[in-house]
């Protein structure tokens, strides 16, 4: 660790950081590829307070395809 150190010092080497601003979207703003997904998320229970642009709707299919299959797993073997 100390000689990561040194050598950083020595180039004067300084890591670079970007930020990125991230639109949090709004119930009304939610674009319209992603309604039905997430209204079914809805229908399962589950509300997300923030929504954003990273998540694109096979983010979300994903998501709600793996609740349902949890659910229907549990639901399999407790009345096995």
């Amino acid at each position: 660790m100390l000689k990561i150190s040194l050598a950083l010092s020595y180039y004067k080497v300084r890591p670079i950081f970007y930020f990125v601003p991230i639109k949090l979207y709004t119930k009304s703003e939610i674009p319209k590829p992603l309604m039905p997904w997430v209204s079914e998320l809805e229908s399962l229970g589950l509300r997300s307070k923030k929504l954003n642009e990273l998540n694109d709707v096979y983010e979300v299919k994903n998501l709600v395809d793996n609740i349902k299959q949890t659910l229907f797993q549990d639901y399999k073997s407790s009345y096995q």
